[in-house]
């Protein structure tokens, strides 16, 4: 079922070796040259789907970077810690909250956007002048544009706003950082409008391409984070009125590779056991000595759940199913987790078809059931507790096996907002939100502190890569840093 992605991710590396030889042309003598010129393969429609192709291949956050991206977002909050392998030296940084500009992870996030942005905005330099038609022209237009808009809505999370370079003839080579305004009209903006030329769906060759409900539900938890709660429910509820989506049957399931062509997953993170193409979560999830089926990789890193989050869950919550708390290892002896600190998450569920460290697990990163949460936040925000933010938070509920909610539950805003916050960890943990979401809510420095962290306020942004700093003189560092 896998390979109806394959064709996409090997495309996505082979452009990247494509760009590289436009980048040491003068080295390079390649017949005929007429034809591979910059200025005449972007005329083709080889020449602009790869540059389309390559914009993918940047926002695609899967290999190492999709476990990057989830661990720097989880390892600073309540629910993720690690220990051990070569690993450790990073987790270390965000754990503590000692991580600073020089770290590589940072630079790395920045670096793969910016080349996401800069292939969009070579795309719809050029685009125009191509010989695609005009329905091709408008939908990948719609494409690039959502790629870039995406890009910057990433940036904007971790670092606020960065400069929002939007043409690839750049008059100004070291643009300063965009205001505040600027960057949330520009990415609001944009998502707004590709998503009507976007296709409500795709048939299965352009699996992991955007579609119209992609741009509403980045721009859905762009509105959240932001907290812009009218529009932000405004918008989840034109995904929801698009009528194609809905909660997989089982939590446990929907999680497994021969299940991830579904229609709760709304824009994933696409991933093959290939070297390069995997997801290498699994292999930090397994615990010492675990009977790892097939092919899987152990490695030395171990990263774990606190037990407090893992007890924070319902009993009869099916979420927790994907919690190891306890296993026979491969010498037949009874290994404890729980009450260590040690618990372990098979929520990327081990791959049957595991190549080594690389599996075929999609990272989500937006799925149905974050739009029903995000609506019911965002109009308990607007109203406080509702019926409407019940009804939606009792659909995710039951589909966990847990008993419905009643709107005489909660008392208060706050009430409803602090079960808000708890039921979204316990539907995404392992995603890479829950530092977002405990920001928006206002206990990640809190939070911290009361781990015993040296949290500081500034520290709901990181800092602008070093390496940018020093290339740019007009880039200003987060305060500080």
């Amino acid at each position: 079922m896998k390979s109806r992605s394959k064709n996409l991710i090997i495309r996505m590396t082979l452009i990247s070796i494509i760009i590289g030889l436009w980048a040491c042309q003068d080295s390079l003598e390649i017949t005929p040259a007429s034809e591979f010129t910059p200025e005449n393969f972007l005329k083709t429609e080889d020449g602009m789907t790869s540059l389309l192709y390559s914009s993918y291949e940047s926002i695609q956050f899967n290999a190492g970077s999709g476990a990057e991206k989830i661990y720097v977002s989880e390892w600073p909050t309540d629910i993720l810690w690690q220990t051990g392998g070569g690993q450790n030296r990073h987790a270390t940084l965000y754990i503590n909250f000692t991580w600073d500009s020089q770290h590589e992870w940072l630079e790395d996030y920045w670096s793969q956007l910016y080349l996401a942005v800069r292939d969009a905005n070579a795309f719809l330099d050029n685009v125009d002048n191509s010989v695609l038609n005009e329905n091709e022209k408008m939908m990948m237009k719609a494409e690039a544009r959502f790629i870039r808009a995406t890009a910057y809505a990433f940036l904007y999370d971790w670092f606020g706003p960065t400069p929002l370079v939007t043409s690839s003839t750049i008059e100004e080579l070291q643009p300063a950082r965009a205001t505040d305004a600027e960057m949330l009209q520009f990415i609001e903006s944009e998502l707004s409008e590709v998503s009507a030329n976007l296709p409500v769906e795709r048939p299965m060759e352009e699996y992991g391409r955007a579609t119209r409900g992609a741009a509403l539900g980045i721009l859905t938890k762009f509105l959240l984070n932001t907290k812009q709660w009218e529009k932000s429910t405004e918008v989840a509820k034109q995904v929801i009125d698009l009528g194609v989506y809905e909660l997989f049957p089982g939590f446990k399931e929907l999680f497994q590779v021969e299940n991830e062509i579904n229609h709760e997953f709304i824009f994933v993170h696409p991933a093959l056991p290939l070297p390069g193409n995997g997801n290498v979560i699994p292999a930090s999830s397994f615990p010492p000595n675990y009977p790892t089926p097939g092919s899987h990789e152990n490695y030395a890193a171990q990263v774990r759940l606190y037990d407090a989050f893992v007890l924070s869950f319902e009993e009869s919550d099916r979420r927790k199913d994907l919690i190891i708390t306890e296993y026979i290892d491969r010498d037949g002896k009874e290994i404890q987790l729980l009450g260590n600190d040690n618990s372990r998450s098979f929520k990327y569920w081990p791959d049957p078809n595991a190549n080594g460290r690389w599996t075929g697990n999609d990272i989500p990163e937006i799925r149905y059931a974050d739009i029903l949460l995000s609506s019911a936040e965002a109009l308990n925000e607007i109203s406080g507790p509702n019926q409407e933010s019940i009804t939606l938070l009792n659909q995710v509920r039951t589909r966990a096996g847990l008993d419905a909610l009643s709107l005489s539950n909660f008392s208060s805003k706050e009430s409803l907002r602090n079960h808000i916050l708890k039921e979204r960890g316990w539907e995404f943990y392992y995603e890479g939100k829950r530092r977002q979401d405990m920001i928006r809510h206002g206990v990640f420095i809190s939070n911290a502190k009361e781990r015993g962290e040296n949290a500081q306020p500034h520290q709901i942004l990181f800092p602008v890569p070093q390496s940018e700093i020093d290339a740019n003189p007009n880039l200003v560092q987060n305060e500080g840093y």
